[in-house]
């Protein structure tokens, strides 16, 4: 009787360890496995652009980029411009900002500013204009392509920076093919192969609508990634479509609040005063950020006393430089 209860015994406990075996995988099978994911860092949707680490910058590596297709230029204005010789200006400081035309009527005003840059040691231009049509999906738009000109020269983009500031800027965006046909830029590249021809550029174009709050954290941004060998420079025409008397006015008004840094009125400007009010104050903004509060007016003409036609269309033309 006992062997049958100690067999009964062992037949219980196999049948119990195989039935709570059975219900143990039925558990294991519907378990929700839960995985918890680190939070990636944060990027900005920017077209065409990438995360770029502050080491990456740093380094600066070689890296692959497009080149717009070849630039020419018209032989009667921006060529014969850099054949001139122009008289040094006597600076106390090294020149970190300047105002430039882009209009190629006024080559020799262009290339007067940058012949002052020749032994300023300058590896990287950052040129920012007006973005004339409009464009494009951000209200900065920038470019990581080289440009080449005519002869076979190539002007080289500054890949890292220019990426690293689209990064870190929620209203910047690398659209290429936006900027290829905007001569804010495009125009100026034939002076920056010739007097900078070691130099990289990074170009950038503000739209209209950009605000006073964004145009001054463009300038941060730039004063920011720009070291002694950086130069910041405003792609910028003034006065247009008023007569020559109107227009010597609004230079003034002009002038007065860029002396003065008055980005509050520069943001009120309009066509009558100047093509970029953005360009302007991201350029004051950025010359702050440096301490290069130090201007001087080099030139204040217009194409009407450049062309001796006073019935011609208007647009008048500021250069100056900033010094630290």
């Amino acid at each position: 009787m006992k062997n049958k209860i100690s067999h009964l015994s062992v037949a219980l406990l196999i049948i119990l360890v195989l039935v709570g075996g059975y219900w143990l995988n039925k558990a294991k099978e519907q378990t929700v496995k839960i995985e918890v994911k680190a939070e990636p860092k944060k990027q900005l949707k920017t077209k065409n652009s990438f995360f770029v680490d502050e080491a990456t910058i740093k380094n600066n590596k070689a890296t692959d980029y497009q080149i717009y297709p070849t630039r020419s230029f018209d032989p009667r204005l921006a060529p014969q411009a850099l054949k001139k010789q122009y008289h040094k200006l006597d600076l106390n400081g090294s020149i970190r900002g300047a105002i430039v035309p882009h209009h190629l009527l006024a080559s020799s005003l262009i290339a007067e500013v940058f012949s002052q840059l020749e032994s300023e040691n300058i590896n990287k231009v950052i040129v920012i204009g007006p973005n004339h049509f409009e464009k494009g999906e951000a209200r900065v738009i920038l470019s990581d392509w080289g440009w080449r000109l005519q002869g076979g020269s190539l002007v080289k983009p500054a890949v890292f920076e220019t990426r690293a500031i689209a990064q870190r800027c929620s209203f910047c965006s690398i659209e290429p093919l936006v900027v290829e046909n905007e001569h804010a830029i495009a125009d100026l590249t034939i002076f920056i192969n010739h007097f900078l021809p070691k130099a990289k550029l990074m170009p950038i174009i503000v739209k209209q609508g950009s605000s006073l709050d964004q145009a001054r954290e463009l300038g941060r941004l730039l004063g920011k990634i720009a070291d002694q060998n950086t130069v910041i420079i405003a792609s910028v025409d003034f006065s247009h479509y008023l007569d020559k008397q109107q227009t010597k006015g609004k230079d003034k008004q002009s002038w007065k609040a860029i002396r003065n840094g008055d980005l509050v009125k520069i943001k009120t400007f309009n066509n009558d005063n100047l093509d970029s009010p953005g360009s302007i104050i991201a350029l004051l903004e950025a010359m702050n950020y440096l301490n290069a509060n130090q201007v001087e007016k080099i030139r204040n003409t217009c194409s009407q006393e450049i062309m001796h036609d006073a019935m011609a269309e208007n647009t008048s033309y500021i250069t100056a430089v900033f010094v630290d």
